[in-house]
């Protein structure tokens, strides 16, 4: 029992900053921190109407906008799944620090008053999307969100000194969060904005450089699907996408960025971390079943008494003929229809590989040294002969910078060392 701060109802009530709130009153707040005061109790509506004024505002600037976007592509900046909930008012539970004190992710609650008079925008959109009854965010993704915003425009971006967020998690966030804070600082100074320098305002500006950020996500994912030729017509199921990304040798994670973006596209206001809830169990059951199917397929053919026992100690001793062997059975093991082509006179491609009616051009690269441009040019010039829609590159060792640079012009997807020792695990 004991006495609400702010309505001084007796009763059961939360500690808040070792205040006594109730559950009414604490409904009804907004738990933040900026330079200018302590933690205080701020009125979730007033902040809605300041955010979404200023968001208004933002998108009207062509000079700000032009300035996020350019900012955005040239730097990683905060994971999306902490991005998007920095601008989202939360009500955290009793006793929840925002420097490390975890509580039952069930307490956590988003907040939009069904009673606030504002203009509509994107910013509300989302707001609303939120505030369905859900909890979309894990316990660490809020805690983040929460540190950033507590650390407002010119307090330090610090976690709690019991270590309770990784240290490298912090490190990258904070480095990454303190690049915004600077362009937003650069920004009041030079007028491109409103010079208050407001906590507010801030939001609203995290808020633009999320959205850019979404846009950026969408425009990946469609210009990768025109890369790799994959068809993402709406009458395309999500499991036959999965299924045509990981036959490519794309892991579970690369999927889900894929996707991610797709599904950016399709609902622009949908929390970002619904989205990842949804989508990661569908992506990790499709590649069991695609897993199980290869399993059974090899039980038919009588190919599961023949055991694909190799180590990377062994693969480095093979001589350049073995290699093509051994990525010739590689990709038979991951369920490709494969054949060697001729030893001399190959036009840059070792291995061929079909899955449906899609023909993989592979060249294997057996070296002591970066495979560097030269495997690229050849294996691409040499797909055309073979009427191939997608090359690989194969190596025992890794790939110049360059290299890199000109497979990913040319849509080469490459295989260097450490993708070789997740195949072999896969095996």
């Amino acid at each position: 029992m004991g006495k609400c701060k702010i309505c001084d109802r007796k009763g059961l009530f939360f500690k808040v900053n070792s205040e006594s709130i109730c559950e009414d009153c604490l409904h009804n707040i907004s738990i933040k921190e900026n330079a200018n005061h302590k933690l205080n109790s701020i009125n979730i509506e007033e902040e809605i109407r300041a955010v979404n004024k200023y968001v208004i505002s933002f998108l009207k600037n062509d000079d700000l906008l032009t300035i996020c976007q350019n900012f955005v592509e040239a730097n990683r900046l905060i994971p999306l799944e902490f991005f998007d909930l920095v601008y989202v008012p939360i009500i955290a539970p009793a006793g929840f620090d925002a420097y490390g004190a975890y509580a039952p992710a069930t307490e956590y609650k988003f907040i939009y008053p069904d009673n606030v008079a504002v203009e509509n925008s994107p910013y509300i959109e989302i707001l609303k999307a939120y505030n369905d009854g859900n909890l979309y965010a894990d316990q660490p993704s809020l805690l983040v969100a929460s540190a950033i915003r507590k650390a407002g425009i010119n307090s330090p971006f610090t976690f709690n000194e019991k270590g309770e967020i990784y240290s490298y998690i912090s490190n990258y966030l904070s480095k990454e969060f303190n690049k915004i804070r600077e362009l937003f600082k650069t920004l009041c100074n030079q007028n491109v904005i409103d010079t208050e320098q407001d906590i507010n305002e801030y939001f609203a500006f995290l808020f633009l450089l999320c959205t850019t950020k979404k846009i950026l996500y969408a425009s990946i994912s469609e210009l990768y699907a025109s890369y790799k030729n994959i068809s993402v017509s709406d009458h395309k199921s999500i499991e036959s996408i999965i299924e045509e990304l990981y036959m490519l040798g794309e892991d579970s994670g690369k999927i889900l960025m894929f996707l991610l973006g797709l599904a950016i596209k399709q609902h622009f206001n949908m929390p970002i971390n619904k989205i990842e809830s949804e989508l990661t169990p569908t992506i990790d059951e499709c590649i069991r079943k695609l897993n199980e199917r290869r399993y059974l397929d090899k039980l038919r053919k009588g190919e599961s008494n023949k055991p694909f026992k190799y180590n990377m100690a062994q693969i480095d001793l093979m001589n350049g003929a073995q290699f093509e062997d051994f990525v010739a059975e590689l990709f038979n093991c991951l369920g490709y229809q494969t054949k060697r082509t001729k030893l001399s006179g190959d036009q840059g491609v070792d291995v061929l590989a079909n899955m449906g009616d899609k023909i993989i051009a592979i060249q294997a690269k057996h070296y002591n040294q970066a495979v560097g441009n030269h495997a690229i040019m050849e294996v691409v010039a040499g797909a055309k002969m073979y009427n191939a829609a997608i090359c690989y590159v194969v190596t025992n060792n890794y790939f110049t910078h360059s290299a890199k640079e000109l497979a990913n012009a040319n849509n080469v997807i490459l295989w260097d060392r450490e993708k070789l020792i997740e195949k072999l695990s896969e095996i």
